[in-house]
């Protein structure tokens, strides 16, 4: 009986671990998306004749909304 609630702990136990890890993952994916974007928006808004652009102007907006979408979710985990 011992030996069973042992193994039950166990399992549970590394099913816990390989959640957090997958948590880190995941984490650390969505804030190398983050930095990617940014460095995105950053290379729409460094060049002047891009700001003429409209499909510019308009990618680097949905970027940004995305972007602040993404934070406020990072936030809440």
């Amino acid at each position: 009986m011992v030996d069973q609630v042992l193994v039950l702990m166990e399992r549970e136990i590394e099913k816990e671990l390989k959640l957090k890890q997958k948590f880190r993952d995941i984490c650390s994916e969505m804030a190398d998306m983050v930095k990617n974007r940014a460095e995105h928006i950053e290379e729409l808004a460094r060049y002047p004749w891009l700001r003429d652009n409209i499909e510019a102007v308009e990618t680097a907006r949905v970027l940004k909304h995305a972007q602040k979408r993404d934070m406020e979710k990072a936030h809440r985990l």
